[in-house]
């Protein structure tokens, strides 16, 4: 996928930003279809490759963003980095985060265009994408359901 600055200026550090936060998400949703709904671990060699390339750019952006650390298996940020991360020097957001019941995604303003058109389809995709797995899921019930009982 190629992306093209729709809107704005980007300042080097902009750009870091942006492709830190976007390649990451690509890639969780990346170990996401590698894992399966049940994330069997079958696939563990490429999991960390993927692992390793994300802490090398969170690495990367720790150099120019105070209070990051980058360990061998994380990243802690403090909430004033946290901050800095999700803000272009101009003050406006890297990403929105979008919530629709429960199918997610993130919106870049300054790649994605106007607002407006980029939630329709997103709502026409969530729609599908909720009726798909529903009919999956009635056609093939977990054989081990998940008690989240348990969870905080």
């Amino acid at each position: 996928m190629i992306l093209h600055l729709v809107e704005g200026k980007n300042t080097p550090l902009d750009s870091l930003k942006h492709g830190v936060l976007r390649a990451t998400d690509s890639m969780s949703s990346a170990t996401d279809a590698i894992c399966g709904s049940l994330c069997s671990y079958d696939h563990e060699a490429e999991l960390e490759w993927i692992d390793a390339i994300g802490l090398g750019l969170w690495a990367a952006l720790a150099e120019h963003v105070p209070g990051i650390t980058v360990t061998d298996g994380s990243v802690q940020m403090t909430p004033d980095a946290r901050r800095a991360v999700h803000t272009y020097d101009d003050g406006s957001p890297v990403s929105v985060f979008i919530d629709l019941d429960g199918y997610c995604t993130d919106f870049y303003p300054r790649f994605d265009g106007p607002y407006a058109p980029f939630l329709e389809e997103f709502q026409r995709r969530a729609v599908v994408y909720k009726a798909e797995s529903m009919a999956y899921e009635a056609a093939h019930p977990a054989e081990h359901p998940v008690d989240e009982s348990e969870w905080p």
